[in-house]
């Protein structure tokens, strides 16, 4: 059965952040920085270049630097922490970007820096079995859940969530198969139905059906690009177009929303599990295409 498309959670925390480098650590505490003057936020930055911190001297540090009154929620901002991380016993909460750990994938703060190849969803999948995790992906991607979502409001269009018949899914690597993984986890669908490709924009298309009518439902950018377009047509009716102003969230924006909801979310969590089986059956559909 379809499930509702909507979702949600508060905290106040102290941070960790394990930066792979000088320059990342600075970037971090720049977001950090900014984001104490919105929320009380305590936090401690280390670099730690290829695991070089002891786990025991990272221990002594955190342990003299943190209140224990207080969650301990570990951040990083960019890649994965081994699975045998240390550090993922002490935390409560690990915070990610499953931008920066495809493979081949950019920084997304720094688009001329290319990351090394990573674990991809499937590691965040492991992870995110093991402790809540929050990755700042899935909190860019909010506005466009609620605009999919928001699509089929009311009784006239709510209906046709029952038969969706195809899915199109179009964007950042790290964006669609999240985002793809979400309404397939939700309508409950078979992954046959999901077709997942790149672009330059993310784009959202849902095709259904309802009493012999077919409804046509789409969330993609507008000709201006700081609009997006949700747009429904029914049979031959005219089409219903709504725009909304992009939500134009930087870092420290995400990473005070993360913060603002710590614990698990099985919503996340779902479509996460449901994004690894993406890639080899939307393949042979989509092909390779510009990322």
């Amino acid at each position: 059965m379809a499930q509702s498309l909507t979702a949600a959670r508060s905290a106040t925390v102290t941070v960790l952040v394990v930066a792979g480098s000088e320059a990342e650590a600075a970037s971090a505490r720049e977001t950090i920085g900014a984001l104490q003057g919105r929320s009380p936020v305590r936090a401690l930055v280390v670099v730690d270049r290829d695991g070089g911190w002891p786990a025991p001297a990272l221990r002594s540090v955190v342990e003299a630097s943190v209140r224990g009154d207080m969650p301990l929620v570990l951040w990083r901002p960019a890649g994965l922490p081994d699975a045998s991380d240390p550090v993922l016993g002490w935390a409560e909460h690990l915070v990610v970007d499953s931008r920066t750990v495809l493979s081949g994938s950019r920084r997304p703060d720094r688009g001329d820096t290319p990351r090394p190849p990573g674990l991809g969803v499937a590691g965040v999948v492991d992870l995110a079995g093991r402790m809540p995790v929050t990755d700042l992906a899935w909190v860019a991607l909010a506005q466009w859940r609620e605009l999919v979502a928001g699509l089929f409001d009311g009784p006239d269009r709510g209906p046709f969530l029952a038969d969706v018949r195809h899915v199109r899914v179009q964007g950042h690597e790290a964006l669609r198969p999240l985002l793809a993984g979400w309404l397939l986890s939700r309508l409950r669908i078979p992954p046959g139905v999901v077709e997942v490709g790149p672009s330059e924009g993310l784009s959202v298309e849902v095709t259904a059906e309802h009493n012999g009518r077919q409804g046509h439902f789409s969330v993609a950018w507008s000709a201006e690009s700081h609009l997006i377009d949700a747009r429904v047509v029914i049979g031959t009716g005219p089409p219903l177009v709504r725009r909304w102003r992009r939500d134009e969230a930087g870092p420290v924006g995400l990473l005070g929303r993360a913060l603002a909801r710590l614990g698990w979310d099985p919503v996340y969590g779902e479509a996460l599990t449901a994004a690894v089986v993406l890639p080899a059956e939307s393949a042979r559909r989509s092909g390779p295409g510009p990322t």
